[in-house]
């Protein structure tokens, strides 16, 4: 049994080797078009059948690396989230973790675009169970302001929309490093919240100020 299990470690960090590395390799080329199986494993200095024992093929390989990444963005995310209490501010923080998915990550980005979202098999793949985890975040904070008709799907598509398109056009145009992210998230976000009757969004100085003096660092003369 001891031996079965430290076997099953070595095979899954072997695995995580080779999805790190074929991330590292995508990104570095802007997509996954020119990287080949033999690339990713002397990248990791392993022969190339090595990297087909665990993958059968370049697009399983591809689509698990998309599905590691993304995976990881949710949990975190949604650990992030939970820790923020009011739905405007949520709102917010997820309207700028969507900006820094796509723009910290275009090329695994558009990968999960065209690989995963844009496939005849996507309502059945893990991509897509991801993705409902993901922006389910966003549409169980928007349900707390349904208005004017709008489901929480609804609204949650048009922000989500609404942040991709910026996103794609910028990063079109070569101006995806010089986008105010989290300026464009607070000024989307507070035009949402409103329109939604969530409430408005909590400034970003007084939200410090509240922690400083919760924390006792308030060093205001009194």
């Amino acid at each position: 049994m001891a031996q079965e299990a430290a076997g099953e470690g070595r095979r899954g960090a072997r695995r995580g080797d080779i999805l790190k590395a074929a991330r590292a390799r995508f990104g570095r080329e802007g997509g996954h078009a020119k990287a080949t199986m033999a690339d990713i494993a002397r990248d990791i200095g392993v022969a190339e059948g090595t990297v087909y024992l665990y993958f059968a093929s370049k697009r399983e390989l591809v689509l698990a690396v998309i599905v590691d990444w993304f995976g990881e963005i949710t949990e975190r995310t949604a650990r992030e989230a939970v820790a923020i209490k009011t739905p405007p501010d949520r709102l917010r923080f997820l309207v700028l973790r969507h900006f820094d998915v796509i723009l910290d990550n275009p090329e695994l980005y558009l990968m999960f675009l065209r690989e995963v979202r844009a496939t005849a098999g996507y309502r059945r793949s893990p991509g897509r169970a991801l993705n409902r985890r993901y922006t389910d975040l966003l549409k169980e904070t928007l349900a707390a302001g349904e208005a004017a008709g709008l489901s929480p799907a609804t609204m949650r598509d048009l922000v989500y929309g609404g942040v991709e398109h910026i996103c794609l056009s910028a990063i079109h145009r070569g101006e995806a490093a010089t986008l105010d992210r989290a300026g464009l998230a607070a000024s989307i976000a507070q035009a949402y919240a409103r329109a939604f009757g969530l409430g408005d969004v909590q400034p970003l100085g007084d939200r410090l100020r509240r922690i400083e003096e919760h924390l006792g660092l308030d060093d205001t003369p009194g």
